[in-house]
């Protein structure tokens, strides 16, 4: 039997599965912090930190000095981010953590994520972080989600779990993950190796990457032309999602090697002006202000604008961001 059996009220595991995994369950703790319903903590460099259980701890990007010292002193052995800029694995190796790079976005768990989640949730030393960037939505959710996946809790318990960590109304796309994502099999998990769990998970190149902006930037858009709710003719869409999609893509895009031919101090400014403006644009929506978002989605289109007529559209040699003087005809 390759599959997880459940009873009402009770689990029964395939002898197969890991030592790993019967710690973890032995380990389920009421959620929160120090207790049901206490507020996520502030540790140094760590922001929104909340103990699910024992073995599986959720938070915000941890700074590469002071946020991976405070893991280290929490005893943290591995970090798993589903942010899509990776952990810092270099710096968490010299303190013993193993670091983890499952990016999701906020609209669901794909399959092949939801495996690699459960994996390192079953498989990898615990404690486990699991963290986003803000660590309020993604992280929050990749960890309940992984532990529904598992059997340690049902879905109205991993909805629960999500909620002490995050906030679940937020992006619908993740609480149905959450509740309702298809889990993994054991044979599925058992296929993975270390291979399939990289520090590093490849995000595409910078044109794929912007082509990506282009499509979120396009959806919102969509939304904006509809009064800012769900369009008739796209209901996949929600306005926080494809907004934070955007702002993940350009604070990724700042740390991809710039195009060839661009003056590389300059294209990272513009990004990181861009990525100012889409930030803004975000906390309008989840705030639900909308003559705001109107104007940040305005600004944000303005400069995607300008980013397509010096890089994109234009002669690609230049430098010092500066086009060459025209060739002389013979």
């Amino acid at each position: 039997d390759t599959q997880i059996r459940r009873r009402p009220g009770r689990t029964i595991w395939p002898p197969m599965l890991r030592a790993g995994l019967t710690s973890l369950l032995a380990l389920v703790l009421s959620i929160g912090a120090g207790g049901p319903g206490e507020p996520p903590t502030r540790l140094d460099g760590v922001e929104r930190v909340v103990r699910l259980t024992e073995a599986v701890y959720v938070g915000s990007a941890p700074s590469p000095a002071d946020g991976l010292m405070s893991l280290a002193e929490l005893g943290i052995r591995t970090i798993l981010s589903v942010d899509a800029t990776p952990p810092p694995a270099a710096e968490a190796a010299k303190r013993g953590i193993r670091c983890v790079h499952v990016p999701i976005g906020y609209d669901a768990i794909g399959p092949d994520a939801a495996a690699r989640i459960a994996k390192v949730l079953r498989d990898l030393p615990a404690p486990v972080f699991i963290h986003c960037h803000h660590g309020r939505y993604r992280g929050p959710a990749a960890a309940a989600f992984g532990l529904r996946a598992l059997g340690l809790l049902d879905g109205d318990q991993a909805l629960a779990a999500f909620a002490a960590a995050g906030d679940p109304d937020a992006y619908p796309g993740l609480r149905a993950a959450v509740t309702d994502a298809p889990a993994p099999s054991v044979a599925v998990l058992d296929a993975l190796t270390n291979a399939d769990l990289p520090p590093r998970a490849r995000v595409g190149d910078m044109a794929t990457l912007m082509a990506a902006l282009d499509h979120h930037e396009s959806n919102v858009g969509r939304i904006a032309a509809a009064g800012w709710t769900t369009p008739p003719d796209h209901p996949d869409l929600v306005a926080a999602a494809e907004a934070a999609a955007i702002v993940d893509h350009l604070r990724t895009a700042v740390e991809l090697p710039p195009p060839d031919g661009v003056d590389p101090a300059e294209f990272v400014r513009h990004l990181r002006l861009t990525h100012a403006i889409a930030r803004e644009l975000e906390a309008a929506i989840v705030a639900a202000r909308f003559a705001p978002a109107e104007r940040q989605r305005r600004a944000l289109a303005a400069a995607c604008d300008r980013c397509h007529v010096r890089y994109r559209d234009a002669p690609p040699a230049r430098t010092n961001g500066k086009h060459p003087a025209p060739a002389r005809k013979p």
